[in-house]
């Protein structure tokens, strides 16, 4: 702990990307030649790997690892056979439009569902699972700069069990360095057969060094809410000619 104060006061800043807010998916993107790993712990020793690409300045594409009981006695679950991820940047932001994206995300593995032991679907502490389609827009408020976040969510898999659903989320700076996260998901339009209600969550990111930070969140805080943590790294594999 003493380690991450000291990297938070003498670092220079530099912002991640945020491919994602806490759950939802932002419309940002990675250069052509940019890599990012992405670590989420989450309960009882929990851990998903996210490794993404940049094929192109609009095209990135991943592959996330789940591994259940990551750390802890019990036996290691994966979510193997594992699914690619992607995100396509449709358009860029102007004064008065969103940038447009859409994507596919899944970090539990092909059909597999994530519930309890009652068959009743857990919180998505290890992400979103579907097709989105994402709009985000800086907005300006009392000289702050607001990045918002909104969009569409179903499930590609399984529609009747998944259903369709909205979210939106916004990300401001508080400090230097130091960023403050909020979203709303699973708002639903059609609920399907899981009946997902819609959950509050929020989270603090730090900026810990050039393309390295450090978040905390909470999930779903109108019950019991689940505390994860997410560690993000940034760097170029090769450089692309223009």
């Amino acid at each position: 702990m003493l380690l991450i104060f000291l990297l938070f006061f003498l670092c220079n800043w530099q912002k991640t990307e945020a491919l994602e807010l806490i759950n939802i998916p932002t419309t940002n993107t990675l250069k052509k030649g940019d890599a990012a790993l992405f670590f989420r712990i989450y309960d009882e020793g929990g851990l998903v790997i996210d490794s993404r690409f940049g094929l192109t300045q609009r095209v990135v594409v991943g592959i996330p690892l789940d591994l259940q009981n990551a750390i802890g006695d019990d036996k290691m679950e994966t979510s193997l056979p594992l699914v690619l991820s992607g995100r396509i940047r449709i358009t860029d932001g102007t004064k008065r439009f969103p940038s447009l994206a859409i994507g596919y995300h899944d970090p539990y593995g092909y059909k597999k569902r994530w519930l309890n032991d009652k068959g009743e679907p857990r919180k998505r502490i290890k992400g979103i699972k579907g097709l989105y389609l994402v709009a985000s827009k800086p907005i300006l408020l009392l000289d702050t700069k607001i990045a918002s976040h909104f969009g569409l969510l179903t499930d590609a898999e399984d529609y009747k069990k998944g259903g369709l659903s909205l979210f939106c989320g916004a990300e401001v700076g508080i400090g230097s360095g130091i960023e403050f996260l909020t979203e709303i998901e699973d708002i639903p339009l059609d609920k399907g057969e899981e009946k997902r209600e819609a959950a509050l969550c929020l989270g603090m990111k730090w900026n810990l060094a050039p393309k390295l930070s450090l978040e905390f969140d909470l999930i779903d805080l109108s019950r019991s809410p689940s505390r994860i943590v997410k560690i993000c790294y940034q760097t170029t594999l090769f450089k692309s000619e223009k």
